[in-house]
């Protein structure tokens, strides 16, 4: 491998670093906590509460994502319900974000994955799946 793209590929993780401790820094000074988006795994009827946004997995309302070991012409989709604050949202695998607006703070939530993912044998069981998490404050 070559040695200069390794020192440019350290120079720019340095400048990453170096980016996110200033923000740190910076919102500290001004009294204000950093908010780092956190990922959590959730599984069916689990709750979740960052600050004051209360958030559980209520159920897979669908998952149609080509089985494991099949050959599909479509890749399929896998849709959750969430409830958010006693409100209910389904985000799926083609629309990944969903965007809340609280009292005091807007979250961003992402889906980035559900697991198991279906296999050619598999009976969908939904009440083992879990979903994969991003939440941030925007």
């Amino acid at each position: 491998m070559d040695t200069s793209l390794i020192i440019e590929w350290l120079m720019k993780l340095n400048f990453a670093i170096f980016l996110l401790c200033f923000v740190c820094i910076s919102l500290f000074a001004i009294g204000q906590k950093p908010f780092i988006p956190q990922t959590h795994l959730l599984k069916i009827k689990e709750k979740l509460k960052i600050d004051n946004c209360k958030i559980q997995f209520l159920k897979v309302v669908e998952d149609s994502r080509c089985p494991t070991g099949a050959q599909c012409i479509v890749l399929g989709t896998v849709s959750i319900l969430l409830r958010v604050n006693g409100a209910q949202y389904t985000i799926s695998s083609t629309q990944t974000n969903l965007n809340i607006t609280l009292k005091d703070a807007n979250y961003k939530i992402q889906l980035l994955d559900v697991i198991p993912y279906p296999t050619v044998k598999q009976n969908n069981d939904f009440s083992i799946y879990k979903s994969m998490l991003s939440i941030s404050k925007t």
